[in-house]
């Protein structure tokens, strides 16, 4: 969904589906909202997300407010996704498929669907490649390759313990994309992302995460676009509940 470059999502690819239901919460405030390289508010933001899985399948909502008047919409919620999809586990991979349909509330902008497939390798640096294929107005691709990696750290307590998550990807953009967002006509490399993210998990329920990333267009051309801001730093921190 549209929180590639915010958080470090690469590094919680999960290597076993639960065989028992799972929901999980989360709540977040981060400096900026930047999509794909793109920033979309200067400012701060406020991001919700509800996950449901079973057997390998989930079903997210996510949601971005605005917490300033930058976009003219202090308050309100500027964006809602829908996530559906699968992941089936292998003896050295994670295969991924589902669908994304964007709708943006209090904005002009149109609702939008994304097709996406995917894999992540079970091996050092979890190498992970997921390409989006747009089922609606925009008619392009987008493609992301990603690594991440994950340090253990001593245990804070006997119920609390805490990590280091650290990613870094890359994405392309066909030329249906590039027209699309950046009036481009030809494809290639849209952005990179590198971030970090430091996991609290207090018993076997509550986490909280501080965020750190990084998100850059890749070329000068799109640099040039209509974009507001080509180099942009990502700061926040998200509470987590996991049932």
């Amino acid at each position: 969904m549209r929180i590639l470059a915010v958080v470090v999502a690469v590094s919680t690819v999960r290597f076993a589906a639960a065989e028992a239901p799972t929901l999980a919460v989360e709540s977040g405030v981060f400096s900026q909202y930047v999509w794909r390289g793109m920033l979309e508010t200067d400012g701060p933001v406020l991001e919700n997300s509800v996950t449901a899985g079973w057997h390998g399948a989930h079903l997210n909502i996510w949601t971005n407010q605005d917490l300033n008047s930058v976009n003219g919409r202090r308050g309100e919620i500027g964006e809602v996704d829908f996530d559906a999809g699968y992941d089936r586990s292998l003896e050295k991979a994670v295969l991924s498929a589902g669908m994304i349909r964007y709708t943006f509330p209090n904005t002009l902008t149109a609702a939008n669907t994304e097709l996406y497939a995917g894999a992540a390798l079970k091996m050092p640096l979890r190498p992970s490649a997921k390409v989006f294929f747009d089922a609606g107005r925009i008619h392009g691709t987008y493609l992301t390759l990603d690594v991440s990696h994950t340090v253990p750290l001593p245990p804070l307590a006997e119920s609390a313990t805490w990590s280091i998550e650290l990613a870094a990807g890359a994405g392309w953009g066909s030329s249906g994309y590039s027209q699309a967002y950046f009036h481009l006509r030809e494809p290639g490399w849209v952005d990179f992302h590198p971030g970090i993210g430091v996991p609290f998990r207090f018993g076997k329920h509550w986490g909280c995460t501080p965020r750190l990333s990084y998100a850059s267009l890749a070329r000068g051309p799109l640099r040039q676009s209509l974009v507001p801001s080509a180099h942009n730093f990502v700061a926040g921190v998200a509470l987590g509940f996991t049932l």
